[in-house]
């Protein structure tokens, strides 16, 4: 088919005319003019203006070239990225049509999917867009878009100055400048005038909108609206002061982008109007806008030549050159040849033999082989080998560019500011490796890095997730228990979870079996009396510690089920329902515990002050009713960190995990309200919001309470604030057990501390308690004139009773004091090491459960009177013959001691 025939055009006009797209794009069919746009050809794209442009224009350096949008600056509001080895500021326009511009296809923003619906017969095949919100993010007043990467990274690139005045931790120092709504309703006023919400304060009493920020003009009187530092050289020279010394600036030129350094003493404007060769200085060092019209301090004083001198002008008319042409080694002086002036050092000779017209061209560089002569100097290092022999790029020439192969292998360096700028420019990435600078390099590659900020905050930024869980690294954050691939990292805690585990569920089991029989036989024989309240007592303590091993089995199945891979899920972990239940078995089983032992110590105490009536106080109903209440009050402590309206105290951290704006995926309820309130500012969705409203949103309590006050329908959606998880009081680390060492600064710390003094308390008590017990039976014991043979088992069964209370205090000392002390201490501000919380985590808490069974109940006596018997068995009949001889006072006496070691 011929080529750029016209057949949809005259005359066929008023006709549909149905070709295949890859006809247009190639030009093997000319429909009309702005066919190629029409067809969303990968070659052109069309301007805002409507105007069909080629896309080579696009980033060429000429700003006269293509559309008006493509200044061709790289500072300023808009979507850079690096195109074919340069930073770049695409149109907004090219972000719609699937067409990659960037060389790592950062600009692809909108995923089509195509799916097919059926009609009848008929088969129409559809295309869905959705916003890639992984690569891209769209400014909150909706008037552009710009890279994912580029929201928080210090520079602001949207108009509105979304991108970074919402960030949390470090940001632009023009935002702390936006004007916010106060508690009282009021706004904020700047010196001496009152400023509008959203409005960026000056500082001298003026005023200017958000989109004045970094576009080119300075509004406010020091320049701050334009500052290098977020705007990366949006101001203009002529505009340039002291304060701003050392920041780029934009020249005044024709066409092509110039930037300077202000007032460094080196004049890089050129004049007024420079392009295309178009104007030079008239007279050296002329008058440049970046030294010269800035209010640059004397200390650097540039020689500036008047500025009336002006310009001369580079554009001289066109005229011919005359050379003569060698034929055959001979000069043939009758032949001559007449050049246009643009083929005049162009680095082609065209007059052979003499080669004069490419001798002594001013701003050639000279080739040292090769075909080509010279080239233009602008060509020199510009890391594309223009010379045959590539003398105009080697590092001879060129030694302060980055050699590298770069752009699919057809540049050869780059420029050396563009080592290490945390854009990879070169083929094989040599130019990102072994920087030393603020990045983390991810161990599969992919990506090649990330940076610091992105390093432990809960994304997964690297593919294989080393950025939160490096292998160089394994203590990755300040967690004591786990690891990059376990639960519990310290191998020796890890079998110590088992084991007390396994000592609490068995040995409970055992004494909750046993208690349990001896229980029913004691109630069928007399009915529930006195002797029944020892076996309640014990019965319920053994059951709260058997919680207590539930919870360390539990602790260890998960360790086995995350095995090798518990950073991966931590997050999912802690913030699990299994995991909270884990928590609130902790509290419940230790709480309840602690208050049996109190009642236990409570009991005895009577007993032994009240010998006569110990056999009737208390009352099964009476103790029954005190177990009752501690294990509903125990469970009511459990469960209070969970209450709703309690979270600002207990859950005051949950996970957001599409939310650009926030350092981490972890975000706590003060930071949430703090980023709502700016959020009210710079959405226009939510420009009808009152004062009260903000109001509301900072006294909220709640995660909910807090998107109800902004939500938008009935599911409370609030963009960019999808709350997934809750980290409760329990999800501190990865053990959930409550906070036993708090600070001021933790807002649940009345909670812990209140427990943990209960605690201590309660030890204080038992250990007075069961020392009181032991003297008064001392004393008892001395007073007695019994015979010999009752003289010494009374001795046996005080011995006995003394080494019970012994094991008693000291298991009970291991287990509270230890803990409730190190809690004093970290609460009064002097830092328990992390090691310390470990062990009492792991092993000092849960030590009663795992030993109450044997302490409290006669298993220790019995299986010792059991093993005596057996060595001793030959004697012991004689010995049993002779404590039957003993006259019935003695068996009083006798009796009357059971009453005080049964209190034991």
């Amino acid at each position: 088919m011929k080529k750029n025939v016209d057949l949809c055009g005259f005359p066929y006009r008023n006709r549909t005319c149905a070709i295949n797209r890859s006809y247009v794009c190639n030009q093997t069919i000319a429909c009309h003019t702005g066919a190629l746009c029409d067809a969303n050809c990968p070659t052109h794209y069309r301007c805002q203006n409507h105007d069909c442009v080629e896309r080579a224009t696009l980033c060429d350096g000429n700003s006269c070239k293509g559309c008006p949008e493509d200044d061709e600056w790289t500072s300023g509001a808009g979507f850079k990225c690096i195109r074919q080895g340069k930073l770049c500021r695409l149109p907004q326009q090219l972000l719609w049509d699937g067409v990659q511009e960037c060389d790592e296809g950062t600009d692809l923003c909108y995923l089509t999917t195509r799916r097919s619906n059926i009609d009848g017969r008929d088969i129409r095949f559809e295309h869905d867009v959705a916003f890639d919100h992984s690569l891209c993010f769209e400014c909150l007043d909706r008037s552009m878009i710009i890279p994912r990467h580029g929201v928080c990274d210090g520079v602001i690139d949207c108009s509105d100055l979304s991108d970074e005045c919402l960030c949390e931790g470090e940001r632009p120092r023009i935002c702390d400048d936006i004007i916010l709504n106060l508690p009282d309703g009021n706004l904020l006023l700047s010196e001496s005038s009152k400023c509008s919400v959203g409005q960026v304060s000056c500082g001298n009493g003026t005023c200017i909108n958000r989109t004045s920020v970094c576009d080119t003009v300075a509004d406010c009187q020091d320049n701050r609206d334009e500052k290098f530092q977020y705007c990366r050289g949006t101001l203009q020279c002529s505009d340039g002061l002291p304060a701003d010394r050392g920041g780029e600036c934009r020249c005044e030129t024709r066409c092509v982008v110039k930037s300077a350094v202000l007032c460094d003493g080196v004049g890089d404007c050129p004049p007024p109007g420079f392009g295309w060769g178009t104007v030079r200085w008239g007279k050296e060092p002329g008058h440049p806008a970046d030294e010269c019209e800035a209010r640059c301090s004397n200390s650097t004083a540039f020689p500036c030549v008047d500025p009336a001198t002006g310009a001369l002008g580079l554009g001289e008319p066109q005229y011919s050159f005359v050379c003569n042409v060698v034929f055959d080694g001979n000069w043939n002086l009758a032949l001559v040849l007449e050049l246009d002036s643009e083929r005049e050092c162009d680095g082609v000779v065209e007059c052979t033999g003499t080669q004069e017209d490419e001798v002594d061209c001013p701003d050639r560089f000279y080739c040292l082989a090769g075909n080509r002569i010279s080239i233009e100097q602008s060509e020199v290092c510009d890391g594309f080998e223009d010379c045959d022999d590539g003398a105009d790029e080697n590092n001879i020439t060129c030694p302060h560019r980055f050699f590298c192969s770069a752009l699919g292998g057809t540049a050869v360096s780059i420029e050396a500011e563009l080592e290490c700028d945390f854009n990879i420019n070169c083929d094989d990435n040599k130019d990102e490796l072994n920087c030393t600078d603020d990045r983390f390099y991810c161990e599969s590659g992919k990506p090649l890095f990330v940076t610091k900020r992105q390093q432990f905050d809960g994304r997964k930024d690297c593919e294989d997730l080393t950025d939160e869980c490096p292998i160089t690294s394994p203590d990755r954050r300040e967690d004591i228990f786990s690891s990059r691939y376990q639960l519990i990292a310290n191998p020796v805690l890890r079998a110590l979870v088992w084991i007390m585990g396994l000592l609490a569920i068995f040995g409970n089991a055992v004494v909750v079996f046993g208690e349990s029989k001896q229980l029913v036989k004691t109630n069928k024989k007399k009915g529930l009396t006195s002797l029944s309240v020892n076996h309640m007592l014990v019965l319920n303590l053994a059951v709260a510690d058997f919680l207590m091993g539930i919870y360390l089995i539990m602790l260890g199945i998960a360790g086995a089920v995350y095995d090798q891979r518990f950073c991966a899920n931590e997050l999912i972990w802690r913030s699990s329902s299994v995991c909270t239940t884990m928590g609130i078995l902790v509290v419940l089983s230790s709480e309840t515990s602690v208050s049996t032992m109190v009642l236990l110590t409570a009991f005895r105490l009577y007993a032994i002050l009240n010998p006569f009536n110990a056999s009737s106080k208390p009352t099964p109903c009476q103790v029954l009713i005190s177990l009752c209440l501690v294990w509903v009050v125990s469970l009511a402590l459990a469960l209070v960190p969970l209450t709703a309206h309690l979270q600002h105290m207990f859950a005051e951290e949950a996970l957001i995990e599409n939310n650009p704006f926030f350092e981490n995926v972890v975000v706590d309820l003060d930071s949430a309200k703090l980023w709502m309130e700016k959020l009210v500012i710079f959405d226009p969705e939510y420009s009808n919001v009152t004062s009260d409203t903000v109001l509301e949103m900072k006294k909220s309590t709640s995660w909910e309470e807090l998107k109800k006050t902004l939500a938008h329908d009935e599911n409370n959606n609030v963009e960019f604030f999808d709350v997934s998880q809750i980290l409760g009081y329990y999800s501190a680390d990865s053990v959930c057990i409550p906070r036993l060492f708090v600070s001021r600064a933790d807002k649940a710390w009345p909670y812990s501390l209140a427990i943990t003094t209960y605690n201590f308390l309660a030890f204080v008590f038992v250990l007075c308690g069961y020392t009181f017990i032991n003297f008064v039976s001392r004393k008892s014991a001395l007073k007695r004139k019994d015979s010999n043979v009752t003289k010494t088992l009374a001795e046996n069964r005080m011995r006995a009773m003394q080494r019970k209370i012994i094991r008693l205090i000291a298991t009970d000392f291991c287990c509270w004091v230890p803990i409730s002390i190190m809690a004093f201490i970290n609460f009064s501000g002097v830092p328990v090491p992390n090691v310390a919380y470990a062990v009492s985590a792991i092993l000092l808490l849960p030590i009663n459960s795992a030993l109450n069974p044997i302490l409290y109940s006669n298993f220790v006596d019995n299986l010792t009177s059991k093993l005596g018997l057996t060595c001793q068995k030959g004697g012991s009949n004689k010995g049993y013959s002779a404590s039957t001889r003993m006259s019935s006072g003695s068996r009083s006496a006798i009796s009357q001691n059971t009453v005080v070691s049964t209190a034991i």
